[in-house]
Order: C-alpha cells, then structure tokens, then sequence
C-alpha cells in the first residue's frame, strides 16, 4: 500500500514537471532566440530553478506534513527518505536521458545526442547551452562538462527529499521569515 502512494505521488510530481519543463521550453526558446547574452542566459536559468522549486516544495512539503501527522498518530510507519523515492521515481525519464548521455560520450563521438538531452532536460538548457555549446559534437565537450550536467539532473531528488523532511518536522520558511512569534512568558 505505501508503494502505491509513493508511485501516485511520483507521477503526480513527473506530471507536474512535464508542465515545468514546457514552461522553461517556451522561457528558454523565445528568450534565449533573442540573445545569446550571458547575464540573460543566468537570469533565464533562474527563473527556471524558481518555477522547478515552486513546484517541487508544495508538493512534497505538503507529502511531509501529512505523513508527519499519520506518523505520529501511530497510523503508519515512518518512511524518511520517502521525498526522496518519490523524486527518484519522478525524474526517472529525465535521468535516463543522463544515462544515454554518458553511452554517447563513450562509444558516439560523432553523434549529436547532446541537442536531445537538452530538450528533454529543459530545467537546465541556459546552464547546458553554457557547458555544452549546440554546436559542438560530443567528441568535442569534456567529460566535465557531462559530469557537471549529470549532476544538475539529482537537483530534483534532493530537493523533494528536502521539501519532505521540512514537511515532517513542520518547519515553514514563511512563517520563519513573516511572521515574528510573540514572547512567551
């Protein structure tokens, strides 16, 4: 029964991330055919892990808060690296277009994979279009460049796995930031 909650969540969340990677496709096309600037390159990439995290949190944070209370009612039995599991399962395409990167770079010298791999991988595009230039073949780019670009793809993992745990223990930034507590006597 709770892997069949954590796989409606995972593709609640996969759903959800197909919205924001059509988002940043549109952001990341329209702005970025404009000018090849790098200020605005950094600024699109922002916005992008902005829109990604939006969603992400509310999500998962709210996963955390209500399993913390089934937890601690005695209803069900802790899982905490649930966050994670379901951003595992979540960005399970997006990290086997990781995979076929690295089988590229390996025996594909010639290949142009690199253009698909950001096009499924919208999140990141300004940030690959940096470290990957679209016009250099994959013999050319380093395996720096694919290291550091396999490593934007655990974003998501991570910060579902955060987005829970802050859940769980009920810790909101907004209420850390906006709100100041009264003084208890």
């Amino acid at each position: 029964m709770g892997s069949n909650k954590i796989l409606n969540q995972a593709l609640s969340l996969f759903i959800k991330l197909i919205m924001v990677d059509v988002v940043c496709f549109i952001m990341g096309f329209f702005v970025l055919g404009i000018t090849q600037n790098s200020t605005v390159r950094v600024l699109i990439q922002a916005l992008q892990i902005f829109c990604l995290i939006a969603v992400i949190y509310s999500q998962c944070y709210e996963s955390g808060e209500k399993d913390s209370v089934l937890v601690n009612s005695g209803s069900k039995k802790s899982m905490p690296l649930k966050g994670l599991y379901v951003g595992i399962i979540a960005t399970a395409p997006f990290l086997v277009s990781g995979i076929g990167l690295v089988i590229a770079k390996m025996f594909f010298a010639s290949s142009n994979y690199v253009n698909i791999y950001r096009m499924i991988n919208m999140f990141y595009f300004p940030f690959n279009m940096s470290i990957m230039p679209p016009d250099m073949k994959m013999k050319a780019i380093g395996w720096g460049a694919v290291v550091l670009s396999l490593l934007t793809l655990l974003i998501i993992p991570a910060f579902c796995m955060f987005s829970y745990m802050l859940g769980k223990v009920r810790f909101s930034f907004k209420e850390t930031l906006f709100y100041k507590k009264a003084d208890q006597e």
